[in-house]
């Protein structure tokens, strides 16, 4: 079987081996399983640069790394999914809306202000000398001054659900520390506290505070492994139950994995065998019954592979759902051969 590769990325046309070969996500290109392949990509839209990749392959498996602005995953039937990823600018770009203030402080260097503008916040004396903070979406917010000299706490809403920020309001403004999350505060000594989500079945979420140093450089000081919604929401199908298994992998909570086995004992066997997988990833059905799921792993730079397993399991009422895994069987891969 030769593998067959698919391109997505801003709309344009594909090319492989200077061959015109379709639109970008609409086309699957047969490749030969060893051997070099060059790949380009022309978007339409004359803001976007275009992209040339050079693949090479062995045994149907992509033996180098990608650069920055691209990925790939490895499937086990021998699909290379790749994206084209495009850097968003420096600074966000406008649509044209008017600015709106969201709050301001008025300080010994002047008034500094905390602005949304095109989806993006900023905070500065003036557009010139604005720094921008990482936070999706910000909505209504506010700014208090902490006890340190020249610092501003900013809490707020955003997409992500809250943010907050450490910014310097003394003479050109700075950021010092920003998260966002489910949940997001700076406390009066300026530790920066945010709880994200895991994004998981079961619901995890993990707890992280930055606080600074003496020369006022924030790092990471703690975190945790807590519950989104207080506990946890236990899987009920046999195929929610693997999912919660693998996650619990990914998180190296292994206490928790032991549970959804019907042999315990075997948890620290089987994680051996399996690893710490970087994500969880449903398999094509293809007509197979049990339950198949995929482990991602980052094998080189920008470049993962999905290793597929199949569950067994058997109905028996555990303290982590009505399901227990009986085994777990690493399934062969197109691209391991």
């Amino acid at each position: 079987m030769l593998p067959m590769l698919t391109v997505q990325g801003a709309p344009g046309l594909t090319y492989l081996n200077g061959r015109l070969c379709g639109e970008t996500g609409a086309v699957a290109l047969p490749l030969a399983r060893d051997g070099i392949q060059y790949l380009e990509v022309r978007p339409f839209g004359l803001e976007t640069a275009g992209t040339a990749l050079c693949l090479r392959l062995r045994g149907g498996c992509l033996c180098d790394g990608l650069p920055s602005g691209a990925c790939a995953v490895q499937w086990p039937n021998g699909h290379i999914a790749i994206e084209l990823r495009h850097e968003p600018p420096d600074r966000p770009e406008t649509d044209g809306a008017p600015p709106a203030l969201l709050d301001a402080w008025e300080g010994p260097d002047g008034r500094y202000l905390l602005v949304s503008e095109a989806g993006a916040a900023s905070f500065g004396r003036s557009a010139a000398e604005a720094v921008f903070l990482p936070v999706p979406a910000p909505g209504q917010a506010s700014l208090r001054p902490l006890a340190q000299r020249g610092w501003l706490a900013a809490e707020g809403a955003c997409g992500a659900g809250r943010f907050a920020a450490v910014l310097q309001a003394q003479g050109e403004p700075a950021l010092l520390a920003c998260a966002s999350g489910l949940s997001a505060s700076v406390d009066g000594q300026g530790a920066l506290h945010c709880m994200e989500a895991e994004n998981d079945l079961v619901g995890h979420a993990r707890a992280r505070v930055w606080s600074p140093d003496a020369q006022g450089r924030y790092a990471p000081r703690q975190e945790e492994i807590v519950w989104q919604y207080g506990g946890p929401r236990w899987p009920q199908t046999p195929r929610e139950t693997a999912r919660a298994w693998l996650e619990a992998l990914c998180l190296g909570a292994s206490e928790e994995a032991s549970g959804y086995l019907a042999h315990p004992e075997r948890q620290e066997d089987l994680a051996a065998r399996i690893g710490v997988p970087g994500a969880v990833v449903d398999l094509p059905a293809e007509g197979e019954d049990g339950v198949r799921l995929g482990a991602l792993e980052l094998v080189r730079e920008n470049v993962a592979v999905v290793r597929p397993f199949a569950f067994a399991l058997a109905r028996r009422a555990g303290r982590q759902g009505p399901w227990l895994i009986e085994s777990v069987e690493a399934l062969p891969c197109v691209w391991a051969r």
